[in-house]
């Protein structure tokens, strides 16, 4: 339950920080991703609403699990954003960055 309220509620949050990051022309990496999540004002507003749900847990891991969720329902094909982005496997991770609009 947990879970899905941390990954539903960054969603949005995750597409905008991998299109920032789109200034690269390779992929963001699964800990790019992390990162960048972490050093984003509303994803750092994302992890503190989670820790207020699941205290025994770092900013770190949560930040994580909210990046391999979401990952997790593109693969499940149950995430909409899932067809803006381009992936592929990295280190057993996938890394993604936006599809290309031309």
């Amino acid at each position: 339950m947990v879970r899905v309220q941390v990954g539903c509620a960054v969603i949005r949050s995750q597409h905008n920080l991998i299109y920032f990051l789109d200034y690269d022309p390779e992929f963001a990496t699964h800990e790019e991703i992390i990162e960048r999540l972490k050093s984003d004002r509303a994803g750092k507003a994302e992890i503190e609403a989670a820790r207020q749900r699941c205290p025994d847990k770092t900013a770190d891991w949560l930040a994580a699990n909210m990046v391999a969720w979401w990952s997790q329902t593109i693969t499940e094909g149950k995430n909409p954003w899932g067809r803006y982005f381009e992936r592929k496997e990295i280190k057993r991770k996938y890394a993604y960055k936006p599809k290309s609009t031309t």
